[in-house]
Parts: C-alpha cells; structure tokens; sequence
C-alpha cells in the first residue's frame, strides 16, 4: 500500500509542478492523473471516497490532453470565454477529486485523531479557497486589466498554497499508514 500512496502523491505532484518548455508541457496533467488514479486503484478498498476519486482523476486525466500543448500562449491570444470555461470546469473536477481523497483520509485515519481532525480542518479550508478561486476566474474578460491581474494572481496564490498543503497531508497520510501499519504487524 505504501507504493500506492506515493503513485498519489507523485500523481499530484506532477499535476502540481506544470512545467512547460516552450509550449510544451513537460509534466502533463495527463499524466499525473493516470499515476494518481493507479495508485487510488490499489486503495480503493480502504474507502470508497478512494474509488470515486479515482474515476474521476481518469476523467481528468483525459480532458487535460488538450493542456500538453498550451495553443493559447504559442498563439498570443488573450485568454478567451472558452480557455476560462475550460480551466473553471478543470479545477472544479479537481476540487472533486480532492475532496473525495480528503474525504477518504478522514475515514480511514480513526488510529490518528490529528490527522483525522487535521484533514477535517483543511477540508473546509480547501473548499472555501477552491470556490473562492473558481468564483472570479469567470470575471477575468469584464473586468479592467488591472483587475484582472489582481484576480489572476490572488487565485494563483491560493490554489498554490492549497496545493502545497495538500500534498503535505498526503505524504503525512502515508506515513501514518506506515506507522499505524508497522506498529500492528509487530503486535
């Protein structure tokens, strides 16, 4: 299970990095969400939340195909109602896969109290800056350019330290699944 749980958190950390050469992604989302949702197959019978996370990662994993080559930038266009939308409707399907993951920690952490409750804390938090994010991207075409770069870089930084959060939990996770998991097999 321990290999598993890094193919998840490698899987994000992949999505997380985003690192393009050019126009060229060199870390595909692509990519990253196929190794996340092959490490969420092999855990998916702790949780159930596991499973559904994983059917949706491979849904992601499909639609960000289009991400490997980013045609807005090679084009110079300005972003446009249709890169938005996609990029909303891409971050609420992650939000979707993430929650189900918190979700899935939450009820398979009852041997670690801190976490369980740590991960119950950065659910809410999770949530409320995700929709925060994803509420004013939308806004980004009407408003002044000043604006908008303010909108742009304040939901940058959010999801950036969500992230970032995030794949500390999930690396706190598999340690207490390694713990939890040496202690009882000595016992």
């Amino acid at each position: 299970m321990e290999r598993e749980l890094n193919k998840i958190f490698w899987g994000f950390l992949i999505v997380f990095i985003n690192f393009y050469l050019f126009v060229i992604n060199i870390s595909p989302n692509t990519v990253g969400y196929f190794i996340a949702a092959a490490g969420l197959s092999r855990v998916n019978a702790q949780s159930s939340n596991f499973s559904k996370a994983k059917r949706w990662a491979i849904l992601l994993g499909i639609l960000s195909i289009p991400n490997i080559i980013k045609l807005d930038d090679w084009l110079k266009e300005t972003p446009s109602i249709w890169s938005l939308s996609y990029s909303t409707i891409m971050g609420l399907f992650h939000m979707i896969v993430v929650l189900y993951i918190l979700m899935g920690i939450i009820e398979t952490t009852s041997h670690n109290t801190r976490l369980q409750v740590g991960t119950r804390n950065f659910l809410k938090l999770y949530l409320a800056g995700s929709f925060l994010s994803l509420f004013f991207l939308p806004f980004i075409l009407n408003v002044s350019d000043n604006t908008a770069i303010v909108i742009t870089l304040g939901s940058a930084i959010i999801s950036i330290v969500l992230e970032i959060i995030f794949l500390v939990l999930l690396q706190r996770y598999r340690s207490s699944f390694i713990l939890n998991h040496h202690s009882s097999s000595s016992s």
